[in-house]
């Protein structure tokens, strides 16, 4: 989790200064997906265990839910951010 993180970071950091909230979030959930596959294939080998396909599969099913949540809510959080959050009314 920490790895998908970091990766997280990295890259919606680096694509929201080329692009909007939507692409650069949708772009960073599948980048962030691909390189973490690839994280955790290199993990998985250097470990010996023989389980990489069914931890990737089941770690996108997993996060779908998280994925739709994050589509529709993180753009306007973001907004609201940019604009300053007023809590005086």
């Amino acid at each position: 989790m920490l790895i998908e993180l970091v990766i997280y970071g990295v890259l919606l950091s680096l694509l929201n200064k080329k692009f909007n909230s939507y692409i650069s979030l949708i772009l960073t959930i599948i980048l962030g997906r691909v390189l973490y596959s690839g994280v955790l294939f290199v993990a998985i080998n250097w470990l010996g265990l023989p389980t990489y396909g069914i931890s990737v599969i089941e770690s996108i099913k997993a996060g779908l839910p998280g994925i739709a949540i994050q589509l529709i809510f993180v753009p306007f959080i973001a907004k609201a951010i940019k604009k300053g959050i007023h809590l005086d009314d």
